[in-house]
């Protein structure tokens, strides 16, 4: 099993930010002006957020090849669609077809490589008469987390090998990204942590933005005043009860028929903390139907049990629970479905707003 590290991040900054995480690029590709940085990993950390929010990143590199009808270019959104896990000195070969017609690309291992290095072999084919056609290959290498994808992408040239030394090091920044959208080494790094792997202290490390908007990266987990975190917790568990109380209230004089909707259905209440929204998994993007909207993301709140629970309503909207975790604090996987409009249902996700769970 690959080893894990953890990187713990602290918004000290006096507002929400987005933290995104980036892996940095081997020597000989740094300098590379047709390779790019990609990654879906972000996390959405209110101010002096209680718990931990970290991203963890597993030793375990992967590699990728795709064919679609986006060339490969800064602020263009890629996704290399056929991965395989990595391994130093193992070689793979990408194999892209020449069109017609357009044909995805294939990808195997095929024996050993170079000492240290991850070889990525490439078979001869037509790109520029693909391109002609509007078919673009790409290929990226990085590391698949449990937040999202973090790694580089470019376009393969046709007969090259290229021989990659990974380096375990990282970027994490606030500024103005898009998941799997190309960005530019030097936007990536420009006001970024750098996360080097002497910064890791057993497998932890902590990167804080701090008031004036400077970064800082320590060895260890953050220090966490537990008893501070438990008197809020239970302050905001019981002003969203007491909200919730009032909500019912209200509801059970405007309409007695739904209470009997209540009866045997135990509810936990709680508040959002957090929230991250997730790639849809077709196409990377908000999912609509014309009459659904689709949607998926990732919830902190502050201290419900998850165990058992199926939904949970905010506002009077059902959101479908799909995983519970406990990292630091408490975190579910959830999705919606329905006719509002995306942009209705992620302004419901204020930090704060009352949560009602179900089983």
């Amino acid at each position: 099993m690959a080893e894990k590290y953890n990187i713990y991040l602290v918004n000290k900054s006096g507002s929400t930010r987005n933290f995104w995480l980036f892996l940095q690029p081997p020597e000989q590709m740094k300098a590379d002006p047709g390779v790019f940085a990609n990654s879906s990993a972000c996390l959405s950390i209110i101010n002096n957020a209680q718990g931990y929010n970290l991203f963890t990143v597993p030793v375990q590199y992967s590699v990728a090849a795709g064919a679609s009808n986006e060339a490969v270019g800064l602020d263009v959104a890629i996704t290399s669609n056929v991965p395989m896990l990595a391994t130093l000195g193992k070689q793979y070969e990408a194999d892209y077809v020449t069109c017609p017609p357009r044909q995805g690309p294939q990808l195997k291992e095929v024996g050993a490589g170079s000492s240290g290095l991850v070889d990525i072999v490439t078979n001869n084919f037509n790109k520029p008469g693909n391109e002609d056609h509007g078919w673009f290959a790409n290929q990226s290498f990085g590391i698949q987390t449990a937040a999202g994808y973090i790694g580089m992408t470019w376009s393969p040239d046709p007969g090259v090998t290229r021989h990659i030394q990974p380096k375990f090091s990282f970027y994490v920044s606030t500024g103005d990204f898009d998941y799997n959208t190309l960005a530019q080494w030097t936007d990536v790094s420009t006001k970024a942590a750098e996360i080097t792997l002497d910064k890791f202290s057993q497998f932890n490390c902590t990167v804080t933005l701090t008031e004036t908007g400077d970064w800082t990266v320590t060895p260890g987990k953050p220090i966490v005043n537990v008893a501070d975190d438990v008197v809020h917790a239970l302050v905001s568990s019981h002003q969203s009860l007491c909200k919730a109380h009032e909500n019912l209230l209200a509801l059970t004089q405007s309409a007695p028929l739904q209470q009997l909707q209540l009866e045997g259905d135990p509810t936990f209440i709680d508040s959002v903390s957090s929230v991250v929204w997730q790639d849809n998994a077709v196409d990377g993007v908000v999912r609509s139907d014309m009459a659904n909207t689709f949607l998926k993301g990732r919830l902190s709140v502050g201290s419900a049990l998850m165990a058992g629970f199926t939904f949970f309503l905010l506002s009077g909207v059902r959101f479908n629970i799909k995983g519970s975790t406990q990292q630091g604090s408490f975190q579910c996987e959830f999705d919606y479905a329905g006719d509002r409009s995306a942009k209705a249902v992620q302004d419901l996700f204020q930090p704060g707003a009352p949560l009602e769970f179900h089983k």
